[in-house]
This record gives structure tokens, sequence and C-alpha cells, in this order.
């Protein structure tokens, strides 16, 4: 499987991604632009959120 992510907003110092595996985008990841801390909607900061902040972040 593939975690995949899309940009979905942007805006002031935050944006905002949907992310899941597949073409399922069932996930909202926020990403301080400033700070770049990244938070996960539904609270659950699992190995498919560090994986997709790692490439945004990094990129």
């Amino acid at each position: 499987m593939m975690v995949a992510a899309r940009r979905v907003e942007a805006r002031g110092d935050e944006v905002r991604y949907e992310f899941g595996f597949e073409d399922r985008f069932d996930r909202v990841l926020t990403i301080d632009l400033r700070t770049l801390e990244a938070r996960v909607e539904d609270g659950d900061f699992n190995a498919a959120a560090s994986a997709i902040t790692a490439n945004i972040v990094n990129a």
C-alpha cells in the first residue's frame, strides 16, 4: 500500500493536506509553516502521518 496526500488549503502560516492509503484521502494533516509542527485532525499521528510529514517538510 502507498500513502498519498494532496494539498487542500493554505491559510496564513498553516497548510492543510488530505492524506490516506492509495486514493482514500480520509484524514487531514495540518503543518505550521513557522515551526514545522504537524498535527493530525483525528489526533492519531501514526506512521502514515509521519511519512507524509517527512516528505512535505524535506521537499
